[in-house]
């Protein structure tokens, strides 16, 4: 029941919100979106209750207690918003039939068994896997409206029954005046499905298994939802006489979700909206479900030089980055990952360089020692990095930064530790969000060095004993490169020049490296990762990081033991190296969840370093 008075208020404030409501990104949606269903053959409106409850929090509140009450309201106004849009000539020849609403919430799902029946003809979000859908059936509905109108009172009744929603007649001259009433009557046929699923987080913790339940879906909405596939729902939690047997009177009570709307959930995909510049790009909406992500990347990393696969991997790593974290004091944490490459293959060094001053949106310092002290500008003795920082950094620069250095000899020793303290501690932002604060480290370090300034700190540490300036350790890859004769790599690229001038055709290399991606599609795709990929760890990939870690710690203090002399050390900061490494390769392959795969190819990446 609603009474007119409460009608007039709902209309009053959700034709407001319809004309009015007004964002940068989509200006008068709703506005538009009246048009777009008057002039086109729409048949359902979105309305979402983010958009409600920032507009009018009332109103909202009245959404989410009365669902079903306030679908019949709205869908009652939208409809004659829409008909007046409409030429006679549309109106007469029927083309716009009745609009639906469909509500989408934007709220985290709830967990099935939380619900409680208190929660029962409420509102609630799911996030669902279908396991079965029933074929479309037809029912047939009737449809009641009655106004009673008298000196004390009048009242708007729409019955809990009704499934379409038809403008108000006039009164009946012929009605007394102390009472006018107004009763109409109509059938229609409204097509429905029953869907058999199950609650998403349950496929998570099969240790808690309370089976199927139900949803009900209607007229403009059934067809749309497919076995196996999953769904974010938005729907009334309710009690429903729906499975029952007319001849054997017998009233099956079943709890279902009369479903008010939904949206596709992507299961590779850690994304339920994608924008317009991503939709519309056929190519690469190919690429990103493509199973061999991993190869493709690595293949267009340098593609004039061939071969060193972990090298580039590295790379790939340090573009990506890892997740953000979320600490216990309400902030956001990043901290982004560091490389530096030991050899004096000065060819390759130069095309990674190269490489990333290329990708505009990341920027790379000269690598000499005045320059990038100028540039980093180091925080004096007595002034706290992260004070200093929160100062000199300008909001509209909060770019991720790769810091170049292409010969890490010619600066000293206490200058690069100041530079890595700098960017581990120093070297971020903050900025506030609604009720949070987020940190993000702005730097990351990619460093060349020569092999015999390796070689001079060998000779320091067996003649004065530990070196002091731990630095190595603060690189989460190192990779060593030398400038020496490999048959393999020869034969393969002789084969190709002779084959290729032979044939006129690329025929000696591997499939990815004939068909390398475009650098627009990896640059948009370095984007794209980084707002809309988050990978989570499973139990096992973290048993399979946690034995790999204790191996490498007993396997270096066996070399210790040995009198073997090696500087670089596996300590707790090695073990978060490892994380970032695994997050970074997760996001790069666009997994939902980090496997025991991902761990080992960390593992693989990050003991290049003691490959002397």
């Amino acid at each position: 029941m609603i009474r007119k008075t409460r009608f007039k208020w709902v209309h009053k404030n959700f034709k407001n919100f319809l004309y009015n409501f007004f964002s940068k990104k989509y200006q008068f949606k709703y506005r538009n979106q009246i048009r777009t269903c008057a002039l086109l053959k729409k048949k359902t409106f979105k309305v979402y209750l983010e958009d409600l409850r920032f507009f009018e929090k009332s109103l909202y509140f009245y959404t989410i207690e009365k669902p079903l009450e306030a679908m019949n309201c709205f869908e009652f106004i939208v409809n004659k918003l829409i008909k007046n849009f409409i030429s006679l000539d549309l109106y007469e020849e029927k083309i716009i039939k009745t609009i639906q609403i469909i509500l989408i919430s934007n709220e985290k799902p709830k967990f099935f068994r939380q619900i409680l029946l208190k929660d029962l003809d409420k509102l609630i979000t799911l996030k669902i896997k279908v396991i079965s859908v029933s074929r479309i059936r037809t029912k047939l509905g009737i449809v009641r409206k009655w106004l009673y109108k008298n000196k004390n009172q009048q009242t708007l009744f729409v019955s809990s029954q009704t499934i379409g929603n038809h403008p108000l007649e006039k009164f009946s001259e012929n009605s007394s005046t102390l009472e006018k009433k107004l009763i109409l009557t109509q059938t229609d046929f409204v097509d429905y499905q029953i869907i058999k699923a199950r609650d998403w987080f349950e496929e998570k913790t099969p240790e808690i298994n309370l089976g199927f339940f139900y949803l009900i879906i209607e007229r403009e909405l059934v067809g749309k939802i497919f076995p196996g596939k999953l769904f974010n729902i938005t729907g009334v939690y309710m009690m429903n006489y729906f499975f029952s047997k007319k001849k054997e009177k017998i009233f099956n009570k079943k709890t279902i979700v009369h479903v008010l709307g939904f949206r596709k959930c992507f299961e590779n995909l850690n994304v339920n909206l994608l924008k317009k510049e991503y939709i519309f790009d056929e190519s690469f909406l190919k690429f990103i479900r493509s199973k061999n992500l991993y190869n493709w990347i690595i293949s267009s990393i340098c593609p004039d030089i061939l071969g060193f696969n972990p090298i580039k991997a590295g790379l790939a790593v340090l573009l990506f980055g890892r997740n953000e974290k979320k600490l216990n004091t309400s902030t956001w944490f990043y901290r982004n990952i560091n490389m530096l490459l030991i050899g004096n293959y000065s060819q390759l060094k130069s095309s990674l360089f190269g490489f990333i001053k290329k990708l505009k949106f990341f920027s790379s310092n000269d690598s000499y020692l005045k320059k990038i002290l100028k540039e980093l500008e180091l925080p004096k003795k007595n002034e706290v990095p992260s004070e200093f920082f929160s100062n000199k950094i300008d909001e509209s620069k909060k770019k991720k930064e790769i810091i170049c250095i292409d010969e890490l000899e010619k600066i000293s020793p206490i200058e690069i530790q100041k530079i890595l303290e700098y960017i581990e501690k120093g070297g971020d932002f903050m900025y506030k969000k609604v009720k949070e604060e987020k940190r993000e480290t702005g730097v990351s370090l990619l460093a060349g060095t020569n092999e015999k300034y390796l070689k001079k700190f060998q000779i320091s540490l067996k003649e004065k004993g530990p070196l002091k300036l731990d630095y190595f350790s603060k690189f989460d890859l190192i990779f060593h490169i030398k400038e020496k004769p490999d048959k393999n790599q020869d034969k393969k690229i002789a084969r190709y020049f002779f084959k290729s001038k032979r044939n006129k055709k690329k025929l000696a290399l591997e499939f990815y490296e004939l068909n390398r991606i475009s650098f627009e599609m990896l640059k948009k795709y370095l984007r794209f990762t980084s707002f809309n990929s988050y990978p989570v760890f499973t139990e096992n990939a973290f048993q399979v990081l946690r034995n790999a870690y204790l191996f490498m710690r007993i396997n270096l203090k066996r070399k210790k033991e040995k009198n073997k002399v090696t500087f670089f050390t596996i300590s707790i900061y090695q073990l978060e190296s490892l994380v970032a490494i695994s997050e970074a390769l997760g996001k790069m392959k666009m997994t939902e969840k980090i496997s025991s795969q991902e761990i080992l190819e960390a593992v693989n990446l990050f003991q290049k370093r003691f490959l002397l």
